[in-house]
C-alpha cells in the first residue's frame, strides 16, 4: 500500500492498491473524492440538514451570592439539567454515580462548573470486592429554578 492518502497527504494510508498509473485506480480515487459524507445533506438530498432531536428537558436558573444575584440567568439542557435536579434533590447528602446512576456524571460536573456552579466534589474509600474510591457531587451554590421545559419522566 502506499503511504499517501487520497488528497495527498504524506504519512496518512491509502486502503488502495498500488498501481501507479493505473486508470482504474484514477477512477476509483475520483469517485472517493466525489462521494459525500455518509451523514452530508447532499448525501440524503436535501437542501438544508434536519436533525430529529429526542425530547428535551431544560431549565434555567440564577445564581446568587448572598441575597444578590449573581450575573444572568444560566440555561442548563439535557443531562446537565437532570444531574443539576439530582443534586438539588440530594441536598447535603450528594449524589453519587451509584445512588443516581448515569453515564458521565463527571462530565455534567464539569459543565456546570463552567458555567459558574459551585459543585464540591468528595472522595470516599469503598472496600468489598472491588475496593477504591468514587466521588460524591455535592450543590454548594445557592440558586433559584426559573423556568423548567420539558419533562423527566421516561
Amino acid at each position: 500500500m502506499r503511504q499517501t492518502s487520497l488528497n495527498g497527504n504524506a504519512g496518512a494510508r491509502s486502503m488502495l492498491p498500488d498501481n501507479s498509473g493505473s486508470a482504474a485506480q484514477a477512477s476509483k480515487v475520483a469517485k472517493l473524492k466525489k462521494r459525500p459524507c455518509c451523514g452530508s445533506s447532499i448525501a440524503k438530498g436535501s437542501q438544508s440538514m434536519t436533525r430529529k432531536s429526542k425530547a428535551q428537558v431544560a431549565g434555567r436558573i440564577q445564581l446568587y451570592d448572598g441575597d444578590m444575584p449573581l450575573g444572568l440567568p444560566i440555561t442548563l439542557v439535557g443531562r446537565e439539567w437532570w444531574a443539576l435536579q439530582q443534586l438539588i434533590e440530594a441536598g447535603d447528602k450528594g449524589c453519587t454515580p451509584i445512588d443516581n446512576p448515569a453515564p458521565r456524571w463527571a462530565h455534567y460536573v464539569w459543565l456546570m462548573r463552567g458555567n459558574g456552579i459551585d459543585v464540591e466534589t468528595i472522595h470516599e474509600n469503598h472496600g468489598g470486592q472491588f475496593p477504591g474510591s468514587h466521588a460524591r457531587y455535592v450543590l454548594r451554590a445557592k440558586l433559584s429554578i426559573l423556568e423548567e421545559v420539558g419533562s423527566l419522566a421516561a
